[in-house]
């Protein structure tokens, strides 16, 4: 019975939303050890894992995060309340984006660009027997909408200036730790955790560790495909599908800065969006509930004020998730403890 659990949780942390077969061999069994070893020995996680990244946003957006349980409304200058729809017990809610609407415009292109430019040395970095599998148009130009993917961005960076300023959160923002244990979520997923992102220079500064990355991928993807249906659609063999989804977890070197870390979703059937409009920009996004201990801390910007912490800390009391069993670090960060005061007139 409990080899039967680890195989069923082995499953669950491998589906990407792609029907593994019914039986798992204790052959494959083997081959998922380290996907095994990373999500449930604790001995491992503490070495190799960790624990808080941290998702840098607008002030605006907590509310969205950490919607109210009630929403305040006004009739004939009368105030009263009703149940907020948006609100989940024990939940929080975030924000995927469709990649295609994110600041960098070479999205999921990256990748395809270094294949291109360096196909020969990654296909005879690999065994004549993954060689054989690869197609000779690995990339498409057009993939079907059920890969149309969708990230969730994080970053190693703990108070870091590279976020705090105006074209990420600002100084006045807000950066939510994630407890990468606690982080619930996956179904429709092609990964259950969130994966760093490789930065690839185009004029071979790297290049060889990224020809080794993708060739190591290359070997994965062939070596699991077998366990997976070919999704009702046959235009695409394995490496080609898994290849295309990876591609966003590659970009231009000039972003390595942001030390990135990515969530990603699949689009699938039932995934709904929603497009946005806000001050400068559009975007299209899906939202997805998880559970609300996967927050350990909120650290506002450096501008916002001790009172702001506390009107923060007050808020997620009053709707319940910071409880007697569920604690959410609230601060503010320093880097601006230290200024420059002018001279007081004596």
């Amino acid at each position: 019975m409990a080899e039967e659990t680890r195989i069923r949780d082995i499953r669950e942390l491998i589906n990407s939303g792609i029907l593994a077969k019914e039986l798992l061999s204790e052959k494959y069994i083997k081959d998922f050890k380290f996907y095994y070893k990373f999500h449930y020995d604790e001995e491992f996680i503490k070495k190799n894992k960790a624990s808080i990244i941290w998702h840098y946003t607008k002030t605006d957006v907590l509310e969205k995060i950490f919607p109210p349980k009630n929403i305040i409304k006004y009739k004939n200058g009368e105030r009263y309340e009703i149940e907020n729809e948006e609100y989940c017990k024990d939940k929080i809610k975030l924000r995927f984006t469709n990649i295609r609407f994110l600041n960098d415009p070479s999205e999921g292109l990256v990748l395809r660009e270094f294949y291109e430019n360096n196909e020969n040395l990654i296909l005879n970095s690999l065994p004549e027997n993954d060689r054989k599998k690869i197609p000779k148009e690995i990339f498409k130009e057009k993939m079907p909408d059920l890969y149309d993917s969708y990230v969730f961005s994080a970053t190693h960076l703990e108070n870091s200036f590279t976020f705090w300023n105006k074209e990420y959160a600002g100084a006045n923002g807000i950066a939510i730790g994630i407890n990468r244990r606690n982080f619930d979520l996956n179904s429709r997923i092609f990964a259950g955790d969130f994966l760093d992102v490789n930065y690839i220079d185009l004029h071979k500064k790297n290049g060889e560790e990224i020809i080794e990355n993708i060739s190591s991928i290359i070997k994965n993807i062939n070596s699991f495909a077998e366990l997976f249906s070919p999704l009702d659609n046959n235009e695409f063999n394995s490496c080609c599908l898994y290849l295309n989804m990876f591609s966003i977890l590659f970009k231009h070197y000039s972003w390595k800065g942001e030390e990135e870390m990515r969530f990603p979703l699949i689009k699938g059937k039932k995934l709904s969006t929603d497009i946005e409009f806000s001050k400068n920009r559009i975007t299209k996004n899906h939202y997805e509930y998880v559970n609300k201990n996967a927050v350990a801390h909120i650290m506002l910007g450096p501008e916002c004020s001790e009172e702001q912490v506390e009107i923060v800390r007050d808020y997620l009391r009053i709707n319940e998730y910071i409880t007697s069993d569920n604690d959410i670090i609230v601060s503010k960060s320093s880097a601006f403890d230290l200024r420059y005061k002018s001279k007081q007139k004596t």
